[in-house]
């Protein structure tokens, strides 16, 4: 059989399955007679394994890539002498003749010597991690990139987050100072999957998939792979990339450290940060074949927010002309406390040189409390652009904020080279969840007002009392209210997957299947009160915080009067007379948020990768079924509007996906890829948009059904990509590449339409929808090198820059109250990464810069709304980001590292503004943070 036969046409996914299924048993009979095997380990001359080092026999077109542990091994080789040639960036090319004979398996030991000017000996070095991930991405068939520890901690990357917002195609959603949520190739974060160890891990979140990246330490893991583009043997829900996170392991010869790292904000006085790290691995019994790893982290990060929300409006002035104006302004001061906990580790034991058994195992916790001021300035009626009414108002609100998210998973599974065959398997469980117990707020208000109003620069809008008015006189501000919030949202998910491969002259032939069972709830039970007419109140005057910020925002704002919310509490507590509540209000929000989705998605896939001289081929299909339940509650309300009654109401969904993916790699030479990726994905819809709850207004004048959408279908996406690649000899990337994400079934919320027939005839329906076709377009390039060719010092310079530009359109649905084209929300235009890093001896330097240009948020425009588009009525987008971040380290010799890092050190802003940035909603600033730790490594 000639080896090329096996190369697809144009038939399809159908015809592609057929090829894959009917091509394996002669795939078999061809290999049953070619029974020598070449086996063995690379290491640097050192000692250290080399992982991910390119091996390849000469003649024919046998080629591997070393394990994590350096090993590696070649089957079904005709009788013969071979040439093996073992390629790895940074170290000395390696040739050696091998004579293979039928029925016997011959092993070969390499040790490669350091290319001159390199050093990839040192284990905790920065570039020695930059060596590794290059090497890893040279030699896949998909387009990836890879963080390992060394660069991830190369940079104050308190996260995983800040971390991945570093590489080509991502941008960031940040919140609080970091990042959040990564958004890959400018598709928003739902579209991106991410798992720890190749374990899928589910949101803790209540209603949505996305996985809020802030609350996994960095300082847990090995590496961090981004995969830009799918694969058979990838779950199908990654249109826009995937990621996994890899948690140390336990290299031969043993890893041990332990860190300590202190840090200080100057905003509103000085919050402090610190954060203990340790890590210990080892490994015991014969030939090392025990391996014992863990390790753990603990960060406590002090911050202060100073934010301003103004609202932006057209209004109406006596005459009837009309105005752009800001009509208030909430002035928000934040002290925050937030702390994570995170612990990671694993055992594995290798059962001989064949089979090797594992079980691995991380958590983490995130408590992200903090203490939140609010004092918001409204204009009353405006009686021209500038000035108001004398019924403006003062308010304001004090509350804590208590969520405490956890998440874990633990993963147990092996491998096993069963000669003509390698079979791995793994079953895993893990929990999400978030909770939040014991939060409070207390709202106050303050004296009545008219405003001069300037809204010229809508950076600081400001509205100034008219008059005398002493708003920041305590005894003028009476309690109003007081919130309790008790919410919870937890995801369970158990899984099982079992991979088998099996190698042949020239390719490999892979198939395997996976059951994910995944659980999820939500429930709620939030109360608020309200202050009685004509019972005793509480003047702030007697409830006052001694907590103060005479400096807030610049000096551009006045807070008024900021209360001390444990004393409203007690007064609370003490005095319940003096308050009021609804519980019928308390039931629509409840019930609402309460209900439970299980989802169960069985998969199967089978996928064949061949080698023809300098090209490789990799082509496969993969089948996923999907089945959901809910059971959600339907809101009754009178006509008046309140609560009348609630009653369960369940719903379904079952649906398949065949998902082909074809990948094209060809080395022009050693040290130039092109690559041409195609796949289809999904991205299924965020639980909170398909849990059938209802909420019933009958009042005559609204008739209105608020309902969740289980019938939503996933969106689907057919991706198209093609890289060029050149690495460079001193260790380096110059990389430029296109991508095409064609989407169907995009999912937009807020349709409208009208119900026919049935017991809601003639009511408005609100639920989300699928909407017509979306698209995605753009490019990236990328340059990554140590100049190691200039001359003495300047040799330990490096550059580490990268540029993406996207342009993406999606057509409305008419039902949403919109119709025409827009970009996607969440899709930044054009993202950026510049850094310099330097590297000398023991000492490492590294600059970055990270810029996201302004993207929609969320669309908020209907047609004809006053102002258009550019207007404070337009879609909402975030502001651009730029930071500038640094961090330099010494390592002695005694493997003691001393680190300084400036964090945010332009202090940027993060916000929201609408239509143009004119129409600012939110602006807030988080200073810079410095710290300096030390580091122990043995």
């Amino acid at each position: 059989m000639n080896r090329a036969s096996i190369f697809p046409g144009r038939g399809g996914s159908v015809s592609l399955l057929t090829l894959l299924i009917l091509g394996s048993p002669v795939i078999a009979a061809e290999a049953a007679g070619h029974d020598g095997t070449l086996r063995g380990r690379v290491e640097t001359a050192g000692g250290r394994a080399v992982a991910g080092a390119a091996v390849s026999l000469k003649p024919g077109n046998t080629s591997t890539v070393t394990d994590r542990d350096g090993h590696f091994v070649a089957r079904e080789l005709p009788p013969g002498t071979y040439t093996v040639e073992v390629l790895y960036m940074g170290l000395e090319p390696y040739r050696i003749k091998v004579q293979i004979e039928a029925g016997r398996t011959e092993t070969l030991n390499v040790k490669l010597q350091e290319t001159p000017g390199m050093v990839v000996e040192v284990s905790d070095s920065r570039v020695t991690g930059e060596v590794e991930a290059l090497n890893q991405a040279k030699n896949s068939m998909e387009i990836i990139n890879v963080l390992p520890a060394e660069v991830i901690k190369s940079l104050p990357n308190a996260n995983v987050a800040d971390a991945i917002g570093r590489l080509p195609s991502v941008s960031l959603e940040r919140d609080e100072g970091e990042g959040k949520y990564v958004q890959v190739r400018g598709l928003e974060p739902r579209f991106t999957s991410v798992s720890i160890n190749g374990t899928r891990i589910p949101s803790a979140e209540s209603g949505v998939r996305q996985i809020k990246l802030d609350g996994f330490p960095s300082d847990l893991l090995g590496s961090i792979e981004l995969h830009k583009t799918v694969s058979a043997d990838l779950e199908g829900d990654a249109i826009g990339g995937a990621v996994n996170l890899v948690t140390k392991n336990a290299p031969d010869g043993g890893m041990s450290s332990i860190g300590y790292e202190a840090g200080r904000n100057a905003q509103a006085g000085g919050r402090y940060n610190t954060q203990v790290e340790g890590t210990f691995a080892q490994r015991y019994l014969a030939n090392n074949a025990l391996g014992v790893v863990f390790g753990a982290t603990y960060d406590r990060n002090g911050r202060t927010i100073e934010d301003i929300e103004p609202t932006p409006e057209i209004v109406t002035l006596p005459g009837g002309t009309s105005a752009t104006v800001f009509t208030s302004n909430n002035e928000q001061l934040y002290r925050y406390d937030r702390k994570r906990f995170g612990a990671a580790g694993g055992l594995d034991y290798r059962l001989d040189d064949n089979s090797s058994i594992y079980l691995k195992a991380f958590y983490s916790k995130f408590k992200n409390f903090g203490d939140k001021w609010v004092t918001t300035v409204t204009a009353g009626d405006f009686l021209t652009p500038t000035t108001t009414d004398v019924n403006g108002s003062y308010k304001g609100t004090v509350g804590n904020r208590r969520p405490i998210e956890e998440t874990y998973s633990i993963t147990a599974g092996g491998k096993h080279d069963l000669g003509s065959a390698i079979l791995d398997y793994s079953l895993s469980f893990s929990h999400a969840s978030k909770d939040v117990v014991g939060q409070m707020q207390g709202s106050y208000s303050g004296p009545k007002a008219g405003f001069q109003v300037d809204s010229s620069n809508g950076n600081y809008p400001t509205l100034t009392p008219l008059g005398s008015v002493a708003f920041q006189n305590p005894a003028l501000w009476v309690v109003s209210k007081f919130k309790t919030t008790d919410e919870a949202s937890a995801t369970r998910s158990t899984s099982f997957e079992a991979n088998a491969l099996f190698p042949y002259e020239g390719g490999l032939l892979k198939a395997g299947l996976k059951f994910r069972d995944e659980d999820k709830n939500s429930s709620s039970d939030d109360h608020g009160f309200a202050a009685a007419k004509g019972k005793p109140g509480l003047t702030l005057d007697r409830a006052l915080d001694t907590y103060s910020d005479s400096g807030f925002y610049g000096g551009h704002y006045q807070l008024g009067p900021l209360g001390a919310l444990y004393t409203i509490a007690d007064f609370f507590r003490a005095n319940p007379a003096s308050f009021t509540r609804n519980p019928a209000a308390d039931r629509i929000g409840n019930d609402q948020n309460t209900w439970d989705a299980k989802e169960k998605v069985a998969a199967v896939y089978v996928k064949n990768t061949s080698q023809v001289d300098s090209a490789q081929l990799e082509y496969g299909l993969r089948l996923e079924r999907t089945s959901t339940t809910f059971t959600a509650n339907k809101i009754n309300l009178t006509t008046g509007g309140t609560w009348q009654s609630t009653e369960p109401v369940d719903g379904s969904r079952d649906y398949s996906n065949l998902l082909p993916s074809v990948s094209w790699r060809y080395e022009i030479d050693k040290d130039t890829i092109l690559r041409a990726v195609y796949g289809w994905a999904i991205g299924r819809p965020d639980y909170g948009q398909l849990v059938p709850s209802l909420k019933v207004n009958t009042d005559v004048a609204i008739k209105e059904v608020d309902a969740g959408n289980p019938n939503l279908k996933a969106t689907k996406g057919i991706n198209y990509d093609i890289i060029f690649e050149r690495y460079l000899p001193s260790v380096g990337i110059l990389s430029a590449g296109v991508f095409y994400k064609d989407l169907s079934d995009p999912i937009y919320a807020g349709s409208s339409t009208k119900i026919v027939g049935g017991l809601y005839d003639g009511y408005k329906q609100v639920q989300p929808i699928n909407g017509p076709k979306a698209n995605i377009y753009g490019f990236e390039v990328a340059w990554k090198q140590h100049l190691g060719f200039l001359p003495g010092a300047w040799s330990g310079l490096g550059i580490d820059t990268n540029y993406t530009h996207t342009s993406s359109k999606a057509t409305f649905d008419a039902s949403t109250g919109r119709t025409g084209t827009a970009a996607l929300q969440r899709t930044a235009p054009d993202t950026a990464n510049f850094g310099i890093t330097y590297d000398w001896s023991g000492f490492s330097f590294r600059l970055a810069a990270t810029y996201n240009s302004a993207m929609i948020f969320t669309y908020n425009y209907q047609d004809g709304a006053d102002g258009g588009l550019n207007g404070p009525n337009g879609d909402t987008y975030l502001y651009p980001h730029t930071q500038i971040d640094a961090q330099a380290s010494y390592t002695f010799k005694n493997g003691l590292k001393v680190v300084l890092s400036g964090l945010n050190l332009n202090n940027e802003v993060f916000g929201f503004y609408n239509g143009s940035p004119q129409w600012n909603i939110q602006r807030e600033f988080y200073s810079r943070t410095f710290s300096v730790g030390v580091k122990k490594t043995w």
